[in-house]
């Protein structure tokens, strides 16, 4: 049986060494980009949100270093570390740092890293759906009960998280949260839509193939096609 990819994120706030991690990880069969975060802030909130199975964490990065982030996140992930400061190396193994690449660094010297990760790896379970998830609030990170959200709405490069309070502001991609979600509660119905299951008020037919989600608010979604032969068939 081939071993499932290691969900990675991706923690670095310069964009150029970003996107060069973001081609290596891509490039990996063994990887799964699971999402990037640009602030030590991000980092710990990314880190607890999508529970990564690793991650390539730098040092030195806007809000707190990747150290602090790492010290205070809840989830424990495997760890490399990718820096271009060689100070903390000894820190960072204390840490449980599966490796410390010091940049600029190649796609074999890469490579290598990960193949200390695979190694050292026992055999990989999903995680629990997400409980709660932290969203920007103004200038804040906060905490919200993923039972307590009515729906997920693509919005850019972004996600609106309607919950109470809100709407907040996410930074995980839709297709991230979709991965992470209660499959029973949360369904995503179109491109730009996850709903709660929960919090349909009612559907009925917007077309001859596709179902019009009227939500407890009172916001009326238009499910795509595939969705709406399966919220259909689940209909007893």
């Amino acid at each position: 049986m081939t071993a499932a990819p290691l969900r990675t994120l991706i923690c670095e706030d310069e964009p150029l060494a970003r996107e060069s991690l973001v081609e290596l990880v891509q490039g990996d069969a063994r990887l799964e980009l699971a999402g990037t975060a640009a602030s030590g802030n991000e980092t710990l909130a990314q880190i607890d949100l999508l529970q990564p199975t690793l991650v390539l964490l730098d040092i030195q990065m806007p809000g707190m270093s990747g150290i602090e982030a790492l010290s205070l996140a809840r989830h424990l992930p495997a760890v490399v570390f990718t820096t271009a400061d060689p100070t903390h190396a000894a820190q960072a193994f204390d840490l449980g740092a599966f490796d410390y690449l010091l940049k600029p660094f190649g796609q074999a010297r890469f490579a290598a890293a990960i193949e200390r990760v695979v190694a050292r790896m026992g055999p990989v379970t999903a995680p629990a759906p997400l409980k709660r998830l932290f969203v920007r609030h103004r200038d804040d990170i906060v905490p919200v009960r993923i039972a307590e959200v009515s729906r997920f709405e693509a919005q850019d490069d972004y996600v609106l998280v309607h919950a109470p309070g809100g709407p907040y502001w996410c930074s995980t991609p839709l297709s991230a949260l979709e991965a992470k979600l209660d499959g029973e509660r949360f369904v995503r119905v179109s491109r730009s839509h996850i709903v709660n299951l929960d919090r349909i008020e009612r559907l009925f037919a917007h077309d001859a193939r596709r179902l019009a989600i009227v939500m407890a608010d009172g916001v009326e979604i238009i499910a795509s096609r595939e969705s709406s032969q399966r919220l259909r068939a689940a209909i007893t």
